[in-house]
């Protein structure tokens, strides 16, 4: 192994420390690369390796034992406790190392801090100033600045009533008044048209609005008076209906007592007295009387009834007790 590894970097020579040659070589390596990183001297290369030294050696100690521990087998016990022992020791000198880290670096980094403050606190006063320059020597630019912003305001105050506040015109702020009046007399234009033949849709929206409403009610009123229509139709027929039904019963009831006549007559003609008399009680009867309105008209045929079918009840007695045989 080297002792000493020369590199030539831009106009000078790094030269590594001695304490590189007793590291393994991959740790040798890392070393040597932070070292060329970092550009630092070789005496304080050599007092930060120091600062590590005497929490480092025990590694490198028995690092060789360790590496050669290899576990094929479970009953290799001795083997495993010895790796659990080293183990244990190497946490120590990686915590031991730790520590070191924190105490060497605690000196170096309060004046990074402080390094890092002062600059921090000078720039600022340096940009404060330079603020304030810069606020001066832009003064002029800043001004028409803000004469451009309040002249683009106003006149996109006036296009907001002409509804086109965001109407896109190049150098709405820089352009001369003539020319800013040119575009808000194109959009006063453009606004006054569009609005003329918004009135315009709105004025036919409504006449097409009630055309169909007209039109609606008119064929919901022809649609009721059809079906007014029909009803009395469908009325009238039921009523036409009924009425011939009616005179069909009538016809038929008079046909059927025509027959039940008829068949009496032919049943008296052919009958003895006995059933000839008992076929004139049952005429006498069917007779049926009539309604009156009149209280006394009313008892007088009240009385005659009670005469009249006692008279019946007589002669259908004295049919009974005919023989039915003629004497002749």
């Amino acid at each position: 192994m080297k002792l000493w590894n020369q590199q030539q970097s831009k106009q000078h020579t790094i030269r590594h420390p001695q304490p590189l040659a007793t590291l393994p070589d991959n740790i040798e390596t890392e070393i040597r690369s932070l070292i060329r990183q970092t550009k630092i001297s070789d005496d304080r290369a050599v007092k930060v390796m120091e600062c590590f030294a005497a929490d480092f050696q025990p590694f490198l100690e028995i690092k060789a034992e360790a590496e050669a521990i290899v576990v094929t087998d479970p009953s290799q016990t001795d083997l495993i406790a010895r790796a659990k022992d080293i183990d244990k020791m190497l946490s120590h000198v990686d915590k031991s190392l730790t520590e070191r880290h924190k105490i060497e670096k605690e000196p170096l980094l309060r004046p990074a801090q402080l390094l890092d403050g002062i600059r921090r606190t000078y720039s600022n006063a340096v940009n404060k100033v330079r603020d304030h320059l810069k606020a001066q020597s832009t003064y002029v630019e800043r001004l028409e600045k803000e004469r451009i912003d309040k002249l683009i305001t106003a006149r996109k105050a006036k296009l907001a009533k002409f509804e086109a506040a965001d109407m896109l015109i190049v150098g709405l702020g820089t352009i001369p008044d003539d020319q800013f009046e040119v575009y808000l007399l194109g959009a006063k234009a453009a606004f006054e048209t569009r609005k003329e033949q918004e009135r315009i849709e709105a004025e036919q929206r409504a006449i097409d609005a009630e055309a169909n409403e007209n039109f609606r009610q008119e064929n919901a009123r022809i649609a009721a008076e059809k079906a007014e229509a029909d009803e009395r139709a469908r009325e009238a027929d039921r009523k036409a209906k009924e009425a011939q039904d009616e005179l069909d019963r009538i016809e038929r009831e008079k046909a059927l007592e025509a027959e039940r006549l008829a068949a009496i007559e032919k049943t008296k003609s052919l009958a003895p007295d006995k059933e000839k008399l008992l076929i004139f009680v049952d005429e006498l009867r069917a007779i049926k009387l009539p309604m009156l309105s009149s209280p006394e008209a009313d008892g007088r045929l009240s009385y005659f009834n009670r005469a009249f079918q006692s008279a019946i009840d007589n002669l259908e007695t004295a049919a009974n007790e005919l023989t039915g045989d003629c004497p002749f």
